[in-house]
């Protein structure tokens, strides 16, 4: 495959939680082999793969329901665009001090949040472009914020703490 095709990060919302949506990160990379991506690279176990090569999430998306009988939705974002969310990032101190609850909410498009307004929960949260960034500043799991959002806000996204979208964009070369 021509070294001049984009390098591209999918990141793939709900695989590997809750049980139901476990797959394997060899076969998962065999399905973008088999689509002719090129440099396939998994990084963790949350459903991201740094690939080279050009197809759409629609395709993935595809591909990985052909082969696993679930669909996952899966964001694509390149290299630019995963730099520009870190330099865009409106809390560098948790990025700094907590970059474990620091997390970056990947959307297709710029998500409606009015829903969210009133919310005054311990969480930061702010929306730059398409991209919502949230410091759990009390920690995820317990958060109220996240129900909330699945609940109130229509547009889903997925999201990534600020250490693994590091390791992606490492990978990315």
């Amino acid at each position: 495959m021509s070294a001049s095709y984009t390098v591209f990060a999918s990141l793939l919302r709900g695989v590997n939680v809750g049980g139901r949506t476990n797959l394997g990160m060899p076969a998962l990379a065999k399905v973008y082999e088999d689509l002719g991506l090129a440099d396939v690279r998994t990084i963790l176990r949350s459903g991201n793969v740094v690939f080279r090569g050009r197809k759409t999430a629609k395709q993935i998306e595809d591909a990985i329901e052909k082969r696993f009988a679930f669909r996952p939705k899966v964001f694509l974002r390149n290299g630019a665009e995963l730099r520009e969310a870190i330099a865009a990032n409106p809390f560098a101190d948790a990025a700094r001090d907590d970059p474990g609850h620091l997390l970056i909410m990947f959307f297709d498009q710029r998500p409606d949040l009015s829903a969210l307004d009133a919310y005054r929960g311990p969480e930061r949260f702010r929306l730059v472009g398409r991209d919502l960034y949230v410091h759990y500043t009390q920690g995820i799991g317990r958060s109220k914020l996240n129900p909330l959002l699945d609940r109130k806000v229509e547009a889903r996204g997925t999201a990534r703490n600020w250490n693994t979208i590091g390791k992606i964009i490492g990978a990315m070369g």
